[in-house]
């Protein structure tokens, strides 16, 4: 399991993500439950898919690169959790290659 990429731990709350990989959609459950013990959670839902390993943090602005696993739903749905913490989400469409 790569624990990075079913969830974004900020200081304030915790998202959790269904994954882009369906046979990886389980793993977020057994992450939120340890999670909820020290953060406030908040969800991407389905249709809407993230991967946290499609996502990086510098401060207070986060980068989201739409790919096979991350797409523009899981990306909309991230920034509405973002902006009542007075974070911004920019988003980035990688190459082919990337994805």
């Amino acid at each position: 399991m790569f624990v990075e990429d079913p969830a974004i731990v900020l200081d304030e709350l915790a998202i959790i993500l269904p994954l882009g990989t369906k046979s990886r959609r389980p793993e977020a459950a057994s992450i939120a439950q340890e999670l909820a013990k020290f953060r406030k959670l908040a969800c991407v839902d389905l249709p809407g898919q993230v991967e946290g390993g499609d996502v990086f943090r510098v401060g207070r602005r986060l980068f989201a690169g739409l790919s096979s696993r991350t797409n523009a739903e899981g990306i909309r749905q991230l920034a509405s959790i973002l902006t009542p913490y007075g974070y911004q989400l920019s988003v980035l469409t990688l190459p082919a290659a990337c994805t």
